[in-house]
């Protein structure tokens, strides 16, 4: 029996310049891993917001 093969990916909201159009950047993440992903069993994408690296601190902002 072969050894399963696993890989978690983190990300930070840093990686979306337009959180109105994330998908191209989603496509350009998962693109830059398919040779990590494609051979695993499980992939776990852990999307790390902390420290004030928050995906949209003007929610706290009236708005304009």
């Amino acid at each position: 029996m072969g050894r399963r093969q696993q890989v978690c990916l983190w990300l930070t909201p840093k990686i979306f310049p337009d959180f109105a159009d994330p998908l191209p950047r989603v496509r350009e993440f998962f693109d830059h891993y398919a040779e990590w992903t494609s051979q695993t069993d499980l992939t776990t994408v852990v999307f790390c917001a902390g420290n004030g690296d928050h995906p949209r601190p003007h929610w706290s902002r009236p708005e304009p």
